[in-house]
């Protein structure tokens, strides 16, 4: 359940920053297949990943936590 609710707040970051999958993958140095496994919650982001996301694109690593337990 957890899984779900990650998959679809990194789905809102791509799509909130108009980004195809691959466009987000080229900018974290993944492949667009990482990013559809992370939105269709068959994995998560690593650690690195999601300090990439913060500088990146503003996302704090905790407020994703926070929004997922709120839901």
């Amino acid at each position: 359940m957890k899984n779900e609710k990650i998959a679809k707040e990194l789905e809102n970051i791509r799509l909130q920053n108009g980004l195809s999958k691959s466009g987000m993958g080229r900018m974290l140095g993944i492949s667009d297949t990482s990013i559809n496994k992370w939105e269709t919650g068959q994995s998560l982001p690593s650690m690195f990943h999601l300090a990439k996301l913060w500088r990146i694109f503003g996302v704090d690593p905790r407020e994703l936590i926070k929004k997922i337990e709120e839901n």
